[in-house]
């Protein structure tokens, strides 16, 4: 793959998966009266819309549009790879340990979007359970909330869906 190519893999790659933490994202901000904590209106839209957006600072998007899929990359390829995601998640608040139910939130929208590229039967819980807490033990006192999140996405989606067909 020439290095256009791989800059634009690396660009939709982004894109996509910014999109369907947004697209969580404006399902929870829609049915906020479900969710068992209180958030102002809006504010799930205001994080939506910034979600990622350090990915397309230079010390991001330079290097890491230079190389290939997760699955397509070599050992020495991961390795610089996790070097840019470790700049990401130094940047980005909600890889941080959550401060807010807002932080929550947005990390369980982006794990569910994240979880999709790992494996088939993959899903938010699972990148939780065996990502998250192997390496942030302390997590694991968010649980509860991981888990209702997570299971009101799932219940809205599928709402979601019924309603199309």
């Amino acid at each position: 793959m020439n290095m256009l190519d791989l800059k634009k893999a690396a660009v939709n790659r982004i894109i996509f998966h910014m999109r369907k933490v947004q697209d969580n994202m404006l399902l929870l901000e829609y049915n906020r009266e479900q969710l068992p904590f209180n958030i102002r209106e809006f504010e799930l839209l205001r994080r939506a819309v910034k979600h990622d957006t350090s990915k397309f600072e230079d010390n991001f998007i330079v290097g890491f549009s230079k190389l290939p899929d997760r699955k397509l990359r070599t050992e020495e390829q991961e390795i610089e790879a996790q070097k840019y995601m470790d700049i990401h998640r130094n940047t980005e608040r909600h890889h941080r340990m959550p401060k807010t139910y807002i932080d929550i939130c947005e990390m369980v929208c982006d794990w569910d979007a994240i979880s999709k590229r790992h494996d088939e039967g993959a899903n938010c819980l699972w990148f939780y359970e065996n990502v998250v807490l192997a390496k942030v033990p302390d997590m694991a006192k968010y649980r509860n909330t991981v888990r209702f999140v997570e299971n009101l996405l799932r219940l809205l989606r599928y709402e979601k869906h019924i309603n199309e067909d």
